[in-house]
């Protein structure tokens, strides 16, 4: 008891500022041997008997559920559209995005940060899962590491900055998954604690509009072995920098351009 009115005293602290945060419980019975059915959507599994649509959210395995710890505080939003305030997930936490579903955030939405245990929090984005952060979103802080999955068909659309704290963090896109962001903002961490893996057909787009300094500020980031991935390459793409993998045509058209580079020398 004494912990857990702790654990709301850090909530409130947190989140000062803005509507009380709603607590993710997932045991809507009180009974951790009956679990909840994990879907965001069921107003039982939230500490108010509501679902969030606007207030802050507090995620986190550090207590309530001792079922939960190990296996994650999972989070399904499955086919239906959430709406939350600055989102906060602590260590052990889980959010799957999936099947059409769709969250939209806060500004300073948290992936991983500072709680009672050491840990971890996972996003994933598949099958036409989206989700919106209408600001910052920052991850890994204070030794609570942070993985974002975005799978084929997935989109992570960030307004502001993705701004990786001094925890590891990763972003890994698979198939053609994409994430939209402002830029990568790297003031709070080094670069040996970011990865931004693409892969197949995925790909970043910056969006801060100065093509110049975001196409600077991408390749910067693939030397420093932020973006990784084979062959990774930024370009400008209209009024945006994309970077990705490059598809196999257009390696082959910059092996022919090498090749005729180094015959020119050579002459």
């Amino acid at each position: 008891m004494i912990r857990k009115m702790f654990l709301m005293i850090v909530v409130c602290m947190v989140f000062a500022g803005s509507a009380q945060a709603i607590l993710w419980m997932n045991n809507p019975s009180g009974d951790v041997v009956t679990p909840g059915d994990g879907l965001w959507s069921t107003a039982a599994n939230w500490d108010t008997g509501l679902v969030p649509t606007g207030a802050a959210v507090f995620i986190s395995a550090a207590d309530l559920d001792p079922l939960s710890q190990g296996n994650g505080y999972m989070v399904t939003i499955d086919g239906t559209s959430e709406v939350a305030g600055p989102l906060r997930m602590d260590q052990w936490s889980r959010v799957d995005i999936i099947n059409g579903g769709h969250l939209e955030s806060a500004n300073w939405t948290e992936i991983g940060r500072a709680g009672f245990e050491a840990g971890g929090a996972t996003l994933n984005i598949s099958a036409g899962g989206s989700m919106t952060v209408n600001g910052i979103m920052a991850s890994g802080r204070n030794g609570h590491n942070a993985e974002i999955n975005i799978w084929d068909g997935g989109l992570l659309n960030i307004t502001g900055a993705y701004r990786p704290q001094n925890s590891l963090s990763d972003i890994n896109l698979y198939g053609d998954g994409i994430l939209n962001t402002w830029g990568v903002d790297l003031l709070n961490t080094v670069a040996a604690n970011v990865t931004i893996d693409i892969a197949d057909l995925a790909k970043v787009v910056l969006t801060q509009g100065d093509l110049v300094a975001s196409l600077a500020s991408a390749n910067d980031l693939i030397a420093q072995g932020v973006f990784t991935g084979a062959g990774v390459n930024a370009s400008v793409v209209g009024s945006e920098v994309w970077v990705q993998i490059p598809e196999p045509a257009t390696m082959s058209l910059l092996g022919m351009g090498a090749l005729a580079l180094i015959r020119r020398r050579r002459a």
